[in-house]
């Protein structure tokens, strides 16, 4: 019986079970942070398949060769544990799995798990793996070889970089994302929908988290078990991750802080964690590779002229507000006045992660009468006003013709105002590059006066209820 439910990745299940039933050699490579379920998505896929899964592991090249041969023996002999001597080097084990491959009946999945621990033990796996795929695996179509890894500017640039002896071996790559709020909200099916949006919010929809939520327990009692006891799972999480990540953790901890703090421009990060401009940009780039910061310009600013940065990563943007400089007092258990506040700033909080569950609407939403080619924020210059103005959402077609133009409050009901109607249709206009703006109001919650209002600007109001009602 299987332990997890199996949720979304449904697209990525079925294009592996494609390539699986091809009729020849496949070597598709999947990668995503940790956590992220990239091993569930494996298991689900090869399960009452042939399959020889191998974990690399953080040591040497002669410790993960002995573990290969053992899952090798193991498959083999069909047993669950084995004490067979090693392979004499990878190169003879790869062709052990040729071998089992031409004598099994039916497609053999070779996986190997955490391949950039092999390639830091192993200096010449790229290489030996390159051979292996050209002369021997590719002429049998009777084997799948599954690359699949955590770094993932590893994965990017050592098996799918130009540069990499592995490059154009692959045969389908699967980036593993987090969840999307629907998706999340599959998971978490029978809560309600605030609460919903509370857990994708402060864990950033990523599977592994998510499954720490006690779905017999409120809102307030998980957030003090995620993150105020000592040893609550996401307590140190983000730290943890950053020290497995990269090197120098105490300069990337100090950039998230920053941007946390509302430093989102270049020079105002570079300067706080005082390094030259250049080092700065390589810091930036490798948690943006990550997935944890990212880099956002105007929607039609194509030059990139004014770039912001903000943290991208939900558990990070929950970390570094609440949690960050307070693990002392929750390691003493001082944690009521904490805990409150953190109940207190949360719908503040969850402010721009309503953005993000916006944009997944409108990628979702079949209804809409044209296609979105992308959904982002835009900003630029009112010359009345004169001052910046941004607008949360908008969602142009392939054309530039029509563009979704919206903005996303995570308010009560009591602090709307006529004035976020007026401000919607009044800097719209400054979007001069669509011809066509079909404007929307998205809300927590509404009033009949807002619609109403709202409908007479021709502005459509749409409720976070509806969202979930839907999923």
């Amino acid at each position: 019986m299987r332990k997890t439910k199996f949720i979304a990745r449904k697209r990525e299940l079925a294009a592996l079970n494609a390539l699986y039933e091809s009729g020849k050699f496949e070597m598709p490579v999947i990668y995503g942070r940790r956590r992220i379920g990239k091993s569930t998505l494996i298991d689900y896929f090869s399960e009452n398949k042939a399959t020889i899964f191998f974990q690399a592991v953080e040591s040497s090249a002669n410790n993960n060769l002995m573990f290969l041969s053992q899952r090798i023996d193991e498959f083999k002999h069909n047993r669950s544990f084995s004490h067979t001597s090693s392979y004499s080097d990878f190169r003879h084990a790869f062709l052990e799995v040729n071998a089992i491959a031409e004598r099994s009946k039916e497609k053999l999945i070779f996986v190997i798990d955490e391949y950039p621990y092999l390639a830091e033990a192993e200096k010449s796996i790229n290489s030996i793996l390159q051979e292996i795929i050209d002369h021997v695996f590719k002429l049998n179509k009777n084997i799948m070889l599954i690359l699949c890894g955590s770094s993932m500017s590893f994965m990017e640039k050592q098996v799918l970089g130009s540069k990499s002896p592995l490059y154009g071996r692959r045969t389908a790559q699967f980036k593993i994302l987090p969840f999307t709020f629907f998706e999340t909200a599959e998971f978490l099916k029978g809560l309600s929908g605030e609460d919903i949006m509370a857990y994708h919010g402060i864990t950033g929809g990523v599977p592994q988290y998510l499954e720490f939520v006690d779905v017999t327990s409120n809102l307030q009692d998980n957030i003090r078990k995620l993150f105020l006891e000592m040893g609550s799972p996401l307590l140190e999480e983000p730290e943890n991750l950053l020290k497995q990540e990269l090197r120098n953790p105490a300069t990337y901890n100090s950039i998230l802080l920053a941007i946390s703090h509302g430093k989102s421009k270049y020079n105002e990060i570079a300067s706080v964690i005082d390094v030259s401009s250049g080092a700065a940009n390589t810091y930036l780039n490798n948690l943006i590779s990550l997935g944890i910061v990212e880099k956002k310009t105007s929607i039609f600013d194509k030059k990139g002229r004014k770039p912001i940065y903000k943290i991208k990563d939900g558990l990070y943007r929950f970390w570094f507000r609440f949690i960050e400089g307070n693990v002392d007092r929750i390691s003493r258990n001082r944690v009521e006045g904490l805990h409150a506040k953190i109940m207190e700033d949360l719908p503040g909080f969850l402010g721009y992660t309503f953005e993000e569950v916006v944009a997944d609407w409108i990628w979702e939403n079949e209804a809409l009468d044209f296609e979105p080619r992308k959904v982002a924020s835009w900003w630029g210059s009112d010359p009345k006003e004169k001052r910046e103005v941004e607008i949360d959402i908008v969602a142009p077609d392939d054309r530039d013709y029509v563009a979704l133009v919206g903005e996303c409050k995570w308010k009560n009901p009591s602090k709307l105002e006529k004035g976020m109607i007026d401000d919607l249709v009044k800097y719209s206009r400054l979007i001069t590059e669509v011809q066509e703006r079909k404007l929307y109001f998205f809300l927590k919650e509404s009033t009949t006066w807002f619609n109403e209002y709202a409908k007479g600007n021709d502005v459509e109001v749409i409720e976070f209820s509806s969202f979930h009602k839907e999923h």
